[in-house]
């Protein structure tokens, strides 16, 4: 798709790929499937791999590394968006473990169709529609093995969840969650309206604001501003729960002492008389 529109829009294109050399020779033919699609669409390839000795091969840290090497690569290259293959499907799923983490509207918005330099062409497109576009192409593809594997939450969702509320209770489940996100996705547009009224000023991993400006904001507009912060510092890879948005509205409310801090993973909120800061750490 973004082939075509190459020749369309007289953009410029590469590929990026990680390989986290996990499933041993199957990652090995993942890395080659993509260096040859790369070669065969004439388009620049760009492999990181992922440190065999490395104990972490949870979800949060894979995909830490993924999107900071797709920002680095970007940033080295010069490319102005990076695009990601979420489709309505995997919307439905992230809808789906965000409701169970606990968080609330804002974080039901789930994955935005454009976030800073990120954006997701297919996230209105089922999977099943991808998969017969694909073969109706008669065009190859892969499939990882470690999706079919319940130790990962969304696995679990998407194997055992979503199957269960489309035999008992809608058949249409998927295409009705992602729905529900892109109405939360307008709710939160709604209070972003608010931003400007408390500036953020943004320095590699750290970001600051007024605390006066911020408790002038309302309720509504102080979580989405906070996660927005979240989700620029960290790239669109961290999506906080209510739970922490509340305890670090707590922290910059907070009057009795001059300073106060506050961590939740890679998350730290700082505030030092009337300047909060935010920071990301991924690692």
């Amino acid at each position: 798709m973004l082939v075509f529109l190459q020749k369309r829009y007289a953009t410029r294109l590469a590929i990026a790929h990680v390989n986290y050399q996990l499933r041993g020779e199957e990652s090995e033919k993942d890395e080659l499937f993509v260096r040859e699609l790369a070669k065969r669409y004439r388009v620049p390839c760009f492999v990181r791999r992922y440190p065999k000795n490395s104990r972490k091969d949870d979800e949060e840290s894979l995909r830490d590394f993924r999107y900071t090497f797709f920002s680095a690569l970007s940033k080295k290259h010069h490319f102005d968006t990076i695009a990601l293959g979420h489709q309505q499907d995997d919307q439905a799923e992230t809808f789906l473990m965000n409701l169970l983490r606990g968080s609330g509207p804002l974080g039901l918005a789930s994955m935005l169709p454009k976030h800073g330099d990120y954006i997701r062409p297919l996230l209105d497109t089922p999977r099943e529609d991808i998969l017969r576009y694909l073969a109706v192409r008669g065009l190859a593809f892969n499939s990882d093995v470690s999706n079919t594997k319940t130790r990962y939450t969304r696995n679990r969702i998407r194997h055992e969840l979503i199957p269960l509320l489309q035999k008992r209770f809608n058949p249409n489940i998927v295409a009705t969650l992602a729905r529900s996100a892109a109405l939360f996705g307008d709710l939160s547009r709604k209070y972003e309206e608010n931003h400007d009224m408390c500036p953020v000023t943004y320095h590699e991993d750290t970001a600051h604001f007024s605390r006066v400006h911020f408790c002038a904001l309302q309720t509504g507009s102080q979580k989405t501003l906070l996660r927005e912060i979240m989700r620029t510092l960290s790239g669109t890879r961290y999506t906080p729960t209510q739970a922490i948005l509340d305890e670090f509205r707590k922290v910059i409310a907070a009057t009795k002492k001059p300073s106060a801090s506050v961590m939740s993973g890679p998350l730290k909120c700082e505030r030092n008389h009337d300047t909060v800061f935010l920071s990301y750490s991924p690692f």
